[in-house]
């Protein structure tokens, strides 16, 4: 004999086994897909540095360029001896101050003079500039006497104070034939070299620049790309990441090691690096792939770690070039190693919590089963005496409890009615009684039912209960079965149930009467008619379920299968019951 397990034991079964399952499927989705989470974040934190590279040096260059813009139309580009030149140091000063990314400011004439102003504010510009205590400015001053240059150098206080000049004597600098000279005799509007090594500092820088029309003479204002090297330290993505930018000759032009990025030979000539000279094994090892993976994101095994990162080209001023990131992938997915771990704790205290909550939540679930099943257990002795209906909240159950009181309401209107019949001989009784019970099983407004005549060939109305109880249905007519038009005499010889609707203007063609409408105080009734077959297949009337008119189809009796089978066996009972009586 086959096991038969509790609703209870299943359903907790049930519960339990999905619990479990969803716990380990979860665990391991959030166990792979944190990690793809950090990686993902890890490309959009990649992008966002290369953003923040674009947008702080456009920040640094627009005020810049319009510096250039405003200084090519004073008078220091036409300027001719070096009295009037440092005439105009101190606006020069106020702008240094003002702008300190700008490391320079200079005019470079058609006739191979030059000045600059620069301003001496690092250790490192003083040392380099071999500067007396308590300088804040240099000034380089190149004139031409005779044809012959005449180079000068004066160092200023903070206030400008003169503190000591010195003749540079001679020097081969000719300002018109650097390539930002050149660059400025092309170009209409404030143009930026790309990325060179300013020689008198040591650091690589731009120029921006813009020629005086009337004279050919540029003024200039030079731009270290520290400020590039900064941001990279600023958006440092992991301890251990490798973070450059570089020009399309492989020239490197900001690092996250600034100091590295010019190289010092042995006779102190100056050089940018190159990408292959960065000290750097994953560097090296990307260099001999570059080509793969340019423009992408990529993954890189190197020095025995997984780096990610990405090769990305970015539009400066005046140049392109591009960003290139390398993080160890350890070092990216440290903090989702460390969320993934307590996540997977958290699962597992969330599973072994809800094991209780699981068996109580079948009991509850089981218990309005088990109050149907105990009200089910008197109709199945016999005894109907019981109402049947369960309150809950579950929809099926309810639907059930709703089946099984109205299976034993039916039964008990059967009953009552078979009782009946058994004791009544008298016609017009039999039909009322079959009227009423009719009425109330099928919850019809009213039930109108028609006895044929075989002999005159007529259907004649012969009872017509409504809930305020019987009528007289002499008001309607008698129906010739020949007249086929009628919509009832149709529905006598249909074989199945039929749906006619009566209302003022088709009463006629019916074959009722207004009465009828007047019975049930509507405009409009639905009658759901029924022929009454006997097992002869003799028939012998026609019952009618009568409907007010309901304008939402759910209501209409004729949209509902189950209804309508239980119409057509009551019409079987009613049927069974004239036949046995009235034949």
């Amino acid at each position: 004999m086959k096991k038969v397990l509790t609703t209870q034991f299943q359903l907790a079964t049930i519960l339990l086994t999905m619990l479990l399952l969803f716990g380990a499927v979860l665990g391991w989705f959030h166990h792979q897909k944190t990690s793809d989470i950090f990686l993902s974040s890890s490309k959009e934190l990649f992008e966002q540095v290369a953003n923040d590279v674009t947008e702080h040096f456009y920040s640094a260059y627009g005020p810049v360029s319009t510096t250039v813009r405003l200084l090519s139309l004073s008078p220091l580009p036409k300027d001719e001896d070096l009295k009037d030149r440092l005439s105009r140091l101190p606006v020069l000063v106020d702008i240094l101050q003002s702008q300190p990314e700008i490391v320079a400011l200079s005019v470079g004439y058609s006739n191979a003079e030059y000045f600059i102003v620069r301003s001496l504010n690092s250790d490192y510009m003083i040392k380099r500039f071999g500067a007396p205590e308590g300088a804040a400015y240099v000034v380089d001053n190149i004139e031409r006497e005779e044809g012959q240059p005449d180079f000068r150098r004066f160092f200023y206080q903070a206030d400008l104070t003169l503190i000591s000049s010195k003749d540079l004597g001679f020097t081969s600098y000719n300002p018109t034939v650097r390539p930002w000279y050149r660059l400025a005799l092309y170009s209409q509007d404030v143009t930026t070299t790309a990325p060179y090594l300013f020689y008198f500092i040591g650091k690589v820088g731009v120029t921006l620049v813009k020629e005086e029309t009337a004279t050919g003479n540029v003024m200039a204002a030079d731009i270290t790309l520290e400020s590039l090297s900064n941001t990279l330290r600023d958006n440092r993505v992991s301890p251990s990441s490798q973070m450059l930018i570089y020009t399309s000759d492989n020239e490197v032009i900001a690092s996250l090691e600034p100091d590295s990025i010019v190289l010092s030979s042995t006779n102190e000539d100056l050089s940018i690096a190159q990408l292959e000279d960065i000290n750097s094994e994953v560097v090296t090892d990307f260099f001999k792939l570059a080509p793969a993976v340019d423009d992408s994101h990529f993954f890189l095994d190197s020095g025995g770690k997984r780096w990610i990162g990405i090769n990305k080209p970015i539009t400066l001023v005046g140049f392109t070039a591009k960003l290139l990131i390398l993080a160890p992938e350890s070092e990216l997915l440290a903090e989702a190693s460390a969320i993934r771990n307590e996540s997977t704790l958290v699962i597992l205290l969330i599973i072994l919590f809800s094991i209780p909550i699981a068996i109580i939540a079948a009991q509850q679930m089981t218990r309005p089963f088990k109050r149907l099943v105990a009200r089910s257990e008197p109709i199945r002795r016999g005894d109907f005496s019981q109402n049947a209906t369960v309150e809950t909240q579950i929809k099926d159950i309810q639907h059930l409890s709703e089946a099984l009181e109205k299976s034993r309401a039916a039964t008990i209107g059967l009953s009552r009615l078979f009782k009946a019949l058994s004791h009544e001989t008298d016609n017009h009784r039999i039909v009322q009684l079959l009227g009423r019970e009719v009425l109330e099983l099928s919850n019809a407004d009213a039930v109108l039912m028609y006895l044929f005549h075989d002999h005159d060939g007529i259907l004649i109305p012969s009872g017509l209960q409504t809930p305020q109880g019987a009528r007289a249905p002499h008001t309607l007519p008698r129906l010739n079965i020949q007249d086929e038009n009628l919509a009832l005499v149709a529905a006598f010889q249909n074989d199945f149930h039929s749906r006619i609707i009566i209302n003022r203007s088709t009463t006629t063609t019916t074959g009722t009467h207004d009465s009828l409408l007047n019975y049930l105080g509507a405009d409009q009734i639905i009658a759901v008619t029924l022929p009454l077959t006997a097992r002869d297949r003799q028939k012998s009337g026609l019952l009618c379920l009568l409907f007010k008119a309901m304008t939402q189809t759910e209501n209409d009796p004729t949209a509902n299968r189950e209804r309508i089978d239980f119409f057509e066996s009551l019409a079987a009972l009613c049927s069974l019951a004239l036949y046995k009586k009235l034949r």
